[in-house]
């Protein structure tokens, strides 16, 4: 199926981030998605609105479901200046083995299981981003589950979903402790006013 991250062991942890994703490359061809354009877009406005110190390399992933799949910046992609090449297609999860399989050159990111599910909690959702940092909020306790686990998405899950209410294409917004700044933008035009309208929301 191709090679795996973390010398061949499916769900290994990763180096010192404590993160459980490893990727199976279906192909290393370059993501040809109609959403790249837009994901570029908003990595640019989170960069310019949290401060490209914020939102450098590594800090965080963009992405957008097309279908079954979900397209988003892949590992230590800086988020202010995404190219062609920084995206990967995840065509699939698996939480049992902590295998991310995707299309494109870079690794899934550590926040791969999470965005993986949250695209599926919010189907109609524009974006889903996560950036790591308070970003001068405070955090919300997050319930107990190992570092990037699929277990610590499903409460991130729950989390997004009492932060949205009953919206499958959100707004939602939360920051929460051990994961960062996670949001949910719903369908716009303007991409970059969307992501500013779901952070100014009132708190």
């Amino acid at each position: 199926m191709g090679r795996e991250a973390d010398g061949g062991r499916p769900g290994a942890r990763d180096g010192g981030t404590g993160r459980w994703v490893a990727t199976s490359h279906v192909s290393t061809d370059v993501v040809r998605s109609n959403l790249v354009p837009q994901l570029a877009l908003a990595g640019s406005a989170l960069a310019a609105r949290l401060g490209r110190e914020r939102a450098g390399p590594g800090a965080g992933a963009v992405s957008a479901r097309q279908m079954h799949h979900v397209v988003m910046s892949g590992a230590g992609a800086d988020l202010g200046s995404l190219a062609l090449d920084d995206f990967v297609e995840l065509v699939d999860y698996d939480p049992v083995r902590h295998v991310a399989l995707v299309v494109g050159r870079r690794e899934a990111p550590g926040e791969a299981p999470l965005l993986w599910l949250l695209n599926r909690v919010f189907p109609g959702a524009l974006l889903v981003c996560v950036v790591q940092g308070e970003h001068g909020r405070e955090p919300q306790p997050l319930d107990r589950a190992p570092r990037g686990s699929f277990e610590e998405a499903l409460a991130v899950g729950r989390a997004l979903k009492s932060a949205g209410g009953p919206s499958m294409a959100g707004p939602a917004l939360a920051v929460l402790e051990r994961v960062g700044l996670v949001l949910v933008v719903p369908p716009a035009q303007d991409v970059a006013a969307a992501i500013a309208a779901v952070l100014d929301a009132p708190r």
